[in-house]
């Protein structure tokens, strides 16, 4: 630190009778607010010509009592953080007012903290040499916080966390890296003062001395930094895995991949044409640094899409289809963000939330898919430190991944409340199997309270039942059983009118109390019982995005952007057909196309609500032009079907399953929940295997049986056609192929 802040103002004896907690105060005071004063009034005099006043109330003493002179050392050093916070804040402020933007990277931060430092030496440090000694003093402190600055950087970045930390934990880690930086920092300060001051090296002691202090300042900042934050994280090993550290080679390589397939998907421009995507991120509001990352997050998303292959060698169709979207979605997010007036950082930040949203994605883990793209967003971000992204900006990002799942709410509630029911169920029905098989002389006390009460639930199911079947009330009356009926056997009343208010809470997500999480953001309120429903599905809370966060509307502009694509464009629709009917998913059982497009639909209804208003005129727009493209797709489906099925043009059809008629689905029964989890398994054992090719037909005549194998095939060529659409120059998109060189993957779904 600068000599003034050590220079004797009084003797010892007059402070003989001072406590240690009074030593440490007054030297606190004197560095935190006495100083800071004085100098600002030695400036005063300096421009004025008058001499104003200084204060002297808690003037430093030498001491030759070791723990005096630690306890000053250590108030000394707290009470630097109050100038240095005050010229901290100055210089952000600057930074704006001249559209300087501090990014994070080593160099910038090394740079915010030199200015830092070179303010607060000048303006807030006293000095009786004038504006002569202010210059030394402001040289000095830039050269000594742009060190720490710069070891603290590279601490952060070398050493990243491997997890969800504790708040103790993460003071603990950011104190130790203070400690790590103020070593080199004190060094520094140690050299510059004497080589300034007094024109040569520092002695040992005073090395000793600075490192001492300035490894305690660290400290100090370390652990204010981390108490500052709501939470650190750090993805587990699968997400690191998933999006690794790449090499610029590896990334340049990503970049061109994404830039060529970028130009090939359509936008929309402000006059009605269409243009691709590429063109509307080249003539985006972003800086070329920003474009560069946000390329290089989009490459890596890709190639963890794209490198998920199939035996054959193949990229997975739910990869392929979530690639397709992430890039459709890209180009939406782009249009919203302009037509909010988001800023440069908001749209870079949206943008990078919106292509991690979905990019870990896949049959097992829809209900968590945004938890998990929001770790792999921090896995690859934290390697982006020194590229220039912020431990706020990263959390805000995180944030909005989570809240994108709100939409569409009405799609949402069905999918969770029946994913509810449906795990209580067959959880239920194989704790009763089992506890039945047990003769009742071996049933400990607690098996015995639990068979009984399933036997009540069954029961009363049953009961329910057979009132439907004799039914001869009202119309009202009959709509309320059914719909109790309709939650399974083993739900209670209780339960069920649990689920029904969760769901809608979560169909009305914006209009919910909502609660504080631990990343920082919002969630609705929940009780104890729809929270304990809620976590059977993966999930602790329902994230929904919030006005008073730094990072809600570029969380509003990645929500319009996906319910768009999702629901307006030919390649939402060719997303979401793709996803209805036969072997979809057990709540996707359309029997014919007309089906399939209407469910695109029934969602644009339910995420039209959440949309803001400059989302709702695209939204509009966009369907409206993709009214049109979906006849042109059905048009060439129906010319495909011809060929396939030899009629000639000009005469009628044939009755074709799940095209002009309905189509015969198997029916398993009481064993669909367990047919469709092992449905959902991507890797099964022989036993699984057997089990699944056993129930995958169950019901269907052979006759039916390629009936439901040549529906697959209509669906597909209906998805390509949309694709069609949806790209530049009416092809297919390609076979999207791994560029990288990611390594390979350990076992992870």
């Amino acid at each position: 630190m600068p000599p003034e802040f050590e220079i004797p103002k009084a003797t010892a004896d007059k402070h003989d009778s001072d406590s240690v907690l009074e030593t440490f105060g007054k030297s606190l005071i004197n560095s935190a607010i006495q100083n800071p004063i004085n100098s600002l009034s030695q400036i005063g005099s300096e421009v004025s010509g008058l001499k104003l006043p200084e204060l002297h109330y808690f003037d430093p003493y030498v001491s030759s009592d070791g723990t005096a002179k630690f306890a000053q050392q250590a108030g000394n050093v707290v009470g630097m953080l109050v100038p240095f916070m005050v010229a901290h804040k100055a210089v952000g402020f600057g930074a704006s007012k001249l559209n300087i933007e501090f990014t994070g990277s080593m160099l910038s931060r090394t740079g915010e903290q030199a200015a830092t430092g070179a303010l607060m030496g000048f303006a807030l440090t006293p000095s009786d040499d004038g504006f002569s000694g202010r210059l030394k003093n402001g040289l000095v402190d830039a050269g000594t916080f742009g060190v720490m600055g710069a070891a603290s950087s590279k601490l952060a970045s070398s050493f990243a966390s491997t997890g969800e930390l504790p708040l103790a934990s993460r003071i603990m880690r950011s104190s130790l890296f203070g400690i790590g930086s103020g070593i080199p920092g004190g060094f520094t300060n140690a050299e510059l003062n004497s080589i300034v001051h007094k024109g040569k090296l520092a002695s040992g002691t005073e090395l000793r001395d600075d490192i001492a202090s300035f490894a305690l300042l660290g400290a100090a900042f370390g652990g204010i930094e981390a108490f500052g934050k709501k939470s650190e994280i750090a993805s587990p090993s699968e997400m690191r895995a998933r999006f690794p550290r790449y090499s610029e080679q590896q990334l340049d390589i990503g970049r061109t991949a994404v830039r060529n397939e970028l130009a090939q998907v359509k936008a929309s421009a402000e006059d009605g044409r269409s243009i691709s995507v590429w063109d509307k991120f080249n003539d985006s509001n972003l800086s070329d640094a920003q474009k560069e990352r946000v390329l290089n997050a989009l490459a890596a998303v890709r190639e963890n899409h794209v490198s998920t292959r199939q035996r054959d060698g193949s990229i997975d169709p739910d990869q392929e289809k979530n690639w397709i979207h992430t890039q459709g979605e890209f180009g939406r997010n782009i249009d919203s963000a302009q037509r909010m007036g988001l800023t440069p950082e908001q749209t870079e930040d949206s943008l990078i939330g919106s292509m991690f949203s979905d990019a870990v994605k896949h049959k097992s883990n829809f209900m968590v898919h945004h938890r998990d793209g929001r770790e792999g967003a921090l896995a690859f971000l934290s390697f982006m430190k020194e590229q220039g992204l912020s431990p706020e900006r990263v959390n805000g990002i995180g944030n909005m991944i989570l809240e994108h799942q709100i939409g569409p709410p009405g799609f949402m509630r069905m999918i969770y409340a029946n994913n509810i029911a449906a795990d209580l169920n067959l959880t239920r029905g194989n704790e009763l199997s089992a506890v039945s098989e047990k003769p009742a002389g071996q049933r400990s006390a607690s098996e015995q309270a639990e068979l009984e009460r399933l036997q009540r639930l069954s029961n009363e199911y049953d009961s329910r039942a057979s009132q439907l079947a004799s039914f001869n009330g009202s119309g009202a009356e009959w709509a309320q059983l059914a719909t109790r009926q309709a939650f399974g056997r083993f739900v209670s009343d209780e339960e069920a009118a649990a689920i029904t208010s969760l769901g809608e809470k979560i169909a009305k997500p914006l209009d919910q109390r909502v609660v504080d999480t631990a990343y920082g953001g919002k969630a609705v309120e929940l009780t104890d019982l729809e929270r304990s429903l809620l976590q059977r599905t993966g999930n602790d809370n329902w994230y929904v995005p919030h006005e008073s966060t730094p990072w809600y509307a570029a969380s509003r502009s990645l929500i319009n952007a996906d319910s768009i694509d999702n629901y307006a464009t030919p390649g939402g629709f060719s997303k979401l057909v793709g996803m209805n009917g036969p072997e979809t998913d057990i709540f996707f059982r359309d029997k014919t196309m007309n089906e399939s497009l209407a469910s695109p639909r029934r969602s644009f209804g339910f995420a039209y609500d959440i949309m803001t208003p400059e989302g709702k005129a695209l939204a509009d727009a966009e369907l409206a032009k993709t009214d049109q493209a979906i006849e042109r797709a059905r048009e060439r489906t129906e010319q495909w079907l011809r060929e396939e099925l030899k009629v000639p043009a000009g005469e009628p059809l044939p009755d074709i399953p799940f095209w002009n008629s309905e189509l015969a689905y198997p029916d398993r029964g009481p064993l669909e929940n367990e047919w469709w989890k092992l449905h959902k398994i991507s890797e099964r054992t022989p036993e699984q295997q057997q089990r699944w090719s056993e129930l995958r037909y169950v019901g269907l005549t052979p006759e039916q049986v390629d009936q439901f194998l040549f529906a697959k095939r209509i669906r597909e060529q209906m998805v390509d056609e949309l694709r069609r659409e949806q790209r530049v120059d009416g092809s297919l998109p390609p076979d999207y192929l791994p560029v990288m060189r990611r390594p390979p993957l350990p076992s992870v779904q």
